[in-house]
């Protein structure tokens, strides 16, 4: 519209948009502060590629100051598949939904629609039929930006067709698209334009007034492209932000802890995952190819390897039959072929009991029985995930090694045959492995296209805000600190949380000044907070963690009681990142926390010898306290005057506690679960240097392991033994 002189949408006097006729108005009211933003980022393999980083670190810089002061808060969903996006809708509940991607015009079928993408990564045509059951979730939705090309055009015979001018008939207040295709650098510079002016509590015609002058006068741009922005209202004058609510307002961001971790199988996946789209594409088309069998996902610790394969779990992209996940830090690598024959087992197929016979089965090589049990179970789909693989390489305990620096095979010889056998076996299933460190021979089977390797890379700069946005501390720092951080410390997410940690009492100005700590690689800053944090506690607060550290597993009520943690001191101890709340069910209040094993191995890396052997000790008595009391019950109910030490034995013989709970056969569950027990136990033993009590439980169940099928098992607990007494005979 131009009157002669100048062109009316440009001047400031008209603000210009499109209300379709014969379409009821709306009046929303402002809506209370923090204002939520739901930023989508589409980028499909098949399509043009959009510098999806840039338009995000504009989106960050627009909104810093309102996200600084709460006003405005924003989640990123950069796996933009159809059914993700309206779970993310659910959750969140936006009052905006902008969308950064392609958009297309479909001439033949006279509709617009959204180039989403599918699991593989391909575009995923969303029109507006297919945008409305998962918008209609968005009971405060305000406002939409389409920031992609051609998602305003709509047909003169079918105007509500299109996604812009259908979204209004949705009852959604208002939309913004684009018209015609759009320069990247120009829809950047529309977006910074437009929500500065939403933050500063401009109406949406206001605030899209902006941003036209913004590309009007923008010197990199075309000149003409401020034309190409189409606002769509059903309520005249739409504001989503009161501007009387900005006068003297409050700061909205007082600190809060971070969210919990969502448990997926027992894996942890942070509730504002940021990046990984290309590794998480590539774990999707591998469970896809049958002819894959099995992906190493490699980093160093505190990458998000366990979360990357949460995220996979949670969202596969395929049909798969079951999952089981082996959190390998957390379990002795003797019962991992248990673990695997149980889950085949308890699947009640054809051929699956075999099957898992055939993996405890001792009289043949490990890694062919492991092929012959895959055959059996050929035609099933199953994803595997051996999580926190390094536990079972034969690294040394707290090895400094980087990764790619050498390669480990797995120490256990009947383990390491299994799962070689699994690698090469004729079956539909994929097995998950996360590590820090390369695997020996793992290359044979990549060359031979039966595996793939994906390492890890950090967070990017725009991912890393995200991240920082997400963390209470670091949130409030501005756009430009934020900046500076990254490139100071990196883009690695454990380094960040711990940095989150330390700021509870430390000066960004003392860690950006410090030109000495420019140099410093991601384990070296790992040490620094961590050091920092743990001068922080008294003796006794670390002395807890390091016995929390030697459980190396969820941190249920009944562990923290024992470690006498309050709840205080869990409670500062999140404050500081040293453990994470884990959001499971059924639990007390002192349940339902995690250490991370970067903070747990270093931990154990700053005890001596003779310390961790006390903190095993210590660990040995948890799980012999329930034989222990029991031994204790029999002997009041017997009249024994036993001492202690004579109780205790009692407990862990074959003919005492240990034995008769593992043999009796009328509860096998209460069975098995002893004997979960009683292995925890010796284990312990073991490592804190009791040869002798940890005997006593082995010939008290290696017999009941052997006619259960764990022969292999049996025969490892046995050559354990031998090889403690031989290396201190005198030991008790």
């Amino acid at each position: 519209l131009h009157d002669g002189r100048e062109f009316w949408g440009l001047n400031g006097r008209f603000h210009l948009n499109r209300q379709p006729d014969g379409m009821g108005q709306l009046a929303p009211e402002p809506v209370p502060l923090p204002l939520r933003l739901m930023v989508i980022v589409s980028a499909p393999d098949d399509q043009h590629e959009l510098d999806t980083e840039e338009e995000i670190g504009v989106l960050q810089e627009a909104l810093d100051d309102a996200l600084r002061q709460g006003r405005v808060q924003v989640e990123y969903v950069d796996d933009a598949l159809l059914d993700n996006i309206g779970a993310q809708i659910r959750a969140f509940n936006p009052h905006i939904i902008h969308y950064t991607g392609h958009g297309a015009y479909d001439q033949a079928q006279e509709r617009s629609y959204l180039a989403l993408e599918d699991e593989l990564g391909q575009t995923r045509p969303a029109g507006i039929d297919d945008l409305r059951p998962h918008l209609s979730a968005a009971a405060d939705l305000r406002l939409v930006v389409l920031s992609g090309c051609q998602t305003g055009q709509t047909s003169d015979q079918d105007a509500f067709r299109g996604v812009a001018a259908g979204l209004l008939k949705l009852a959604i207040p208002a939309v913004v698209a684009m018209q015609f295709a759009i320069l990247d650098k120009s829809a950047i510079k529309l977006a910074g334009a437009f929500y500065g002016a939403l933050a500063r509590g401009e109406t949406a015609a206001a605030a899209l007034q902006a941003a036209r002058v913004a590309l009007w006068q923008y010197d990199d741009g075309p000149g003409y492209d401020w034309g190409i922005p189409a606002l769509y209202q059903r309520a005249n004058d739409l504001r989503l932000i009161d501007p009387a609510n900005l006068t003297g307002l409050e700061d909205l961001s007082g600190f809060s802890a971070p969210t919990a971790l969502i448990d997926v199988d027992g894996l942890p996946l942070p509730r504002h995952f940021v990046g990984r789209k290309p590794e998480l594409r590539a774990l999707r088309r591998a469970l896809r190819d049958d002819k894959l069998k099995a992906v190493f996902v490699r980093g160093i610790g505190g990458l998000g390897k366990s979360s990357l394969a949460a995220r996979l779990i949670a969202r596969p992209g395929t049909a798969l039959d079951d999952v089981l996940v082996i959190r390998c830090h957390e379990v002795d690598p003797l019962d991992i072929p248990l673990k695997l024959a149980s889950f085949l087992q308890g699947q009640g197929q054809p051929g699956h009991a075999d099957a898992g016979a055939l993996l405890l089965d001792s009289r043949l090589d490990p890694a062919e029985r492991a092929r012959q049990a895959a055959r059996l179970v050929a035609g099933r789909r199953y994803l595997i995930v051996f999580d926190n693989f390094e536990s079972l390489q034969d690294q040394a305990l707290g090895s400094s090694e980087l990764p790619g620096a050498s390669e480990f095979d797995v120490a256990d010889p009947v383990l390491r045959g299994l799962l070689g056998g699994l690698l090469t076996a004729n079956w539909r299933s994929l097995c998950l492995f996360t590590g820090r460190y390369r695997w020996r021979g793992f290359d044979k089977q990549i060359g031979q296209n039966l595996a793939q390797e994906i390492h890890l890379p950090q967070l990017s700069l725009r991912q890393a805000v995200m991240l920082m946005d997400n963390l209470p501390r670091l949130k409030r720092q501005p756009i430009q600190r934020k900046i500076a951080l990254f490139h100071k410390v990196g883009g690695h997410p454990k380094t960040l949380e711990l940095l989150e940690g330390w700021l509870a009492q430390g000066r960004l100005t003392d860690l950006l000044d410090n030109a000495a700590l420019d140099s410093l690689l991601t384990p070296e800053w790992e040490a620094y907070f961590l050091g920092d944090l743990l001068a922080r506690l008294s003796p006794a607060e670390r002395e807890r963690l390091a016995q929390l550290a030697i459980f190396q597993d969820e941190l249920a009520g009944e562990a923290l009681a024992y470690a006498e943690v309050t709840d205080e001191m869990a409670a500062r101890w999140l404050d500081l990142s040293l453990l994470q709340r884990v959001n499971l069910t059924g639990l007390g209040d002192l349940s339902g926390f995690a250490m991370h094993p970067v903070v747990a191995d270093y931990l154990l890396a700053q005890t001596d010898e003779a310390s961790r052997r006390d903190l095993h000790r210590w660990a040995a008595a948890y799980y012999g306290r329930p034989f222990v009391e029991m031994a204790r019950n029999h002997a009041q109910r017997t009249g024994q005057s036993w001492s202690e030490a004579q109780i205790e034995e009692f407990a862990r013989l074959d003919w005492g506690v240990v034995g008769q709970m593992v043999k009796q056969t009328h509860d096998m569950a209460q069975a098995r679960g002893a004997l979960a027990q009683a292995l925890a136990w010796q284990r312990h033993l073991f490592a804190a240097g009791e040869g002798r009590p940890a005997d006593d439980i082995v010939n008290a169940i290696w017999q009941v392991l052997a006619r259960w099928g764990q022969r292999d098992q049996a025969k490892a607990l046995l050559r354990r033994s031998i090889a403690s007494r031989a290396a201190d005979p005198f030991a008790q």
